[in-house]
């Protein structure tokens, strides 16, 4: 399922919760980004990915970096960059 909202919390464009989508209105583009995380929710677990998301950095930036290569067509370097950000906060783009 997924939801286009004209609000998300924390500044995010988009939100993967294992079969929900979340997307933030105008931010359509993200959501090849958000259906890698779908995929890697149902490979990992729900409960696993978002305790290790939640709590390991190395994950995080691991995760991220894969969904922004995968979701989009960036760069190395900037799916690097873009998923780095994940490293020290939570919330990177607030």
């Amino acid at each position: 399922m997924i939801l286009y909202l004209p609000y998300l919390p924390f500044g995010f464009d988009g939100i993967a919760l294992k079969w929900i989508v979340l997307i933030k209105k105008g931010q359509e583009k993200i959501l090849a980004h958000e259906m890698v995380h779908v995929r890697q929710q149902k490979q990992i677990g729900l409960v696993k990915y978002l305790f290790k998301y939640l709590t390991n950095s190395d994950f995080r930036v691991a995760i991220e970096y894969e969904a922004y290569r995968k979701g989009s067509f960036m760069s190395i370097e900037q799916a690097e960059h873009m998923a780095e950000r994940y490293r020290t906060t939570l919330f990177p783009f607030r």
